[in-house]
């Protein structure tokens, strides 16, 4: 149930998974102080279109609850979402995020989105995680609220063959360490874990 006193932290899932990726990871946050708030979204849609409705969906929390404070932790492909939902946002809706972390999250794209965009199946998303596309470039069009503090946790370990260069075992080490984010970022940190297993380890636990 919602509890006017607590502070929300939405939490934005990656590609191909829900919510439930959250599920040990948010059991160790303080829940006394802290309302979790769940943001489901289909993976094969345009990103804009997620993002778009996550927007919505903060703007309509604040109007209806009117938080002081709004904090946005996203993981993978959601923290391509996020940050565009928080670009959409108008100063007024805005003015009352906070603390907007990202975890793993391939601000450059994927290559393999680039030749999956190739094949007969349309699948809108590819297209936006493949390298250079229209959607990447205008993540850092516009930087996020000056009073927003971002944080970037990067997974490093895992590496996987299948890719040229590292990696975390899912996404290229370069993508998450795209100059922009690093750029906005207020803290940077490299975690040695794969794709997948940043989200429960006690390092990520303890910096959340």
């Amino acid at each position: 149930p919602w509890d006017e006193n607590k502070e929300p932290i939405i939490l934005v899932h990656g590609i191909n998974s829900s919510p439930r990726v959250w599920q040990e990871l948010a059991a160790k946050l303080d829940l006394q102080r802290y309302q979790l708030v769940l943001y489901h979204f289909p993976s094969g849609l345009p990103l804009n279109n997620s993002a778009y409705m996550l927007s919505v969906g903060i703007r309509d929390l604040q109007l209806r609850h009117a938080p002081q404070r709004i904090h946005v932790f996203a993981h993978s492909m959601g923290g391509l979402v996020a940050r565009r939902a928080v670009q959409l946002l108008s100063a007024d809706d805005g003015q009352k995020l906070c603390l907007f972390i990202t975890l793993s999250t391939p601000w450059d794209g994927h290559p393999s989105a680039a030749s999956g965009a190739d094949v007969p199946l349309d699948i809108p998303v590819w297209r936006d995680m493949a390298p250079g596309s229209s959607y990447l470039q205008s993540l850092f069009a516009t930087p996020l609220p000056a009073h927003m503090r971002q944080w970037l946790l990067v997974s490093y370990g895992g590496n996987t063959r299948m890719l040229a260069e590292p990696n975390d075992g899912v996404v290229p080490l370069a993508s998450e360490l795209r100059a922009a984010a690093q750029d906005e970022a207020e803290r940077l940190y490299l975690l040695d874990e794969t794709h997948t297993s940043i989200l429960n380890k006690p390092r990520s636990t303890a910096l959340l």
